[in-house]
């Protein structure tokens, strides 16, 4: 039988009798199970990856109706692989967690303790709990709190199986206003009214005291710029009065009362083709998204898997963090940050000469 090899840094051996071939990755290579390995024979494609990843070595069966084939192709790409201990082995935290981010996970056998955290914006709320499915333990939530700590009980470790958390508590929007910056929604009718008042006039404060000194506010404005989102009304107090400084413009404008935004963006699921070493082999994976560059993305992170994308946006200075999730490892794969928001010069008309680059966070 004629073997005919596709790829390099293996060989393929055909055993005495004729039925088995040995395929064997040369020293400091070795088969990954994402890749498999295919072999063809009369037409026949027989998608092989059930091994180790990592794997140094195969054994392929020929079958009873090809044992008197002339010719076999083998197509397999191992990778450069130096000899390591064994990878460990990683477990899951199973279960839904809405705004709350579990580490470490995926977890290995010496796992000490998991951390649950709030996401930004978000607190645990009063009289919750959380309950692991594999251990009678419950911890009381006194409400406030952000980051939650669970310990591996010692009669429980190594712990070598997946565990599923059970979060009763329901985290809970934290309404951000603070007194001394706040931040507003203004309308161009609201800015061009709000920039003629940008300096204002103190008069003496003795008795015969007729001096004037001019005051200039724009030092309390600290960015102005626009986005090209809609923020949601729940985030929004309208009818508020603009200060600056110890100043009360008069100007009402839409306050925003929670600095921290997501943006659910969708998922994304990648199927495979071929089903085979073709659908990984030199595959290139772009991640197109809004106002943002193509992002390049490891294949084995895209095909046959979810990709989830949220915006996450500071409505404090207009940055933005695009969040990559994928359920290969059930877990974000890439954190992106970029300006979202595009900068809007203006002149104050009681002082052309100074050029002001501020902002509706005030």
């Amino acid at each position: 039988m004629n073997i005919v090899k596709t790829g390099e840094h293996y060989t393929a051996t055909l055993s005495s009798d004729g039925k088995v071939i040995n395929i064997k990755a040369d020293d400091g290579w070795a088969f990954r199970k994402n890749k498999g390995i295919m072999i063809e024979i009369h037409g026949d494609m027989d998608y092989k990856n059930d091994f180790d990843d990592y794997a140094t070595s195969y054994n392929y069966t020929i079958p009873s109706k090809h044992l008197n084939a002339t010719t076999v192709e083998i197509r397999a790409y191992p990778e450069e692989h130096t000899t390591q201990p064994p990878l460990p082995t990683y477990y899951n935290v199973l279960g839904t967690h809405n705004n709350v981010t579990i580490t470490p996970n995926p977890f290995t056998e010496d796992v000490e303790e998991f951390h649950l955290k709030a996401d930004d914006g978000f607190v645990f709320s009063k009289n919750g709990s959380v309950q692991w499915d594999i251990f009678d333990s419950t911890i009381t939530v006194s409400g406030g709190e952000t980051e939650i700590i669970l310990k591996v009980p010692e009669d429980e470790k190594p712990l070598k199986q997946n565990i599923r958390i059970t979060i009763s508590v329901i985290p809970h929007t934290v309404v951000v206003v603070s007194e001394y910056i706040q931040i507003f929604n203004v309308l161009d009718s609201e800015l061009r009214a709000l920039i003629p008042n940008m300096y204002t006039y103190n008069t003496g404060g003795g008795s015969g005291d007729s001096s004037v000194t001019k005051v200039d506010l724009s030092p309390f404005l600290t960015n102005l710029y626009l986005l090209p989102i809609v923020i949601p009304d729940s985030f929004m107090t309208k009818d508020q009065e603009i200060h600056l400084g110890g100043i009360n413009t008069r100007i009402k404008s839409t306050m925003v009362s929670n600095y921290i935004h997501k943006f659910d963006l969708g998922k994304i699921t990648v199927p495979e083709v071929t089903k085979d070493s073709y659908d990984y082999d030199d595959v290139s994976c772009i991640l197109n998204v809004p106002f943002y560059k193509p992002i390049p993305l490891d294949s084995f992170y895209c095909i046959n898997q979810t990709l989830t994308i949220t915006f996450v946006v500071d409505l404090y200075s207009g940055s933005c963090n695009i969040l990559i999730h994928s359920s290969f490892n059930d877990n974000v794969i890439e954190n992106v940050k970029f300006n979202l928001g595009s900068t809007i010069p203006y002149v104050s008309t009681s002082s052309p000469s100074k050029l002001l680059s501020s902002t509706n966070s005030i």
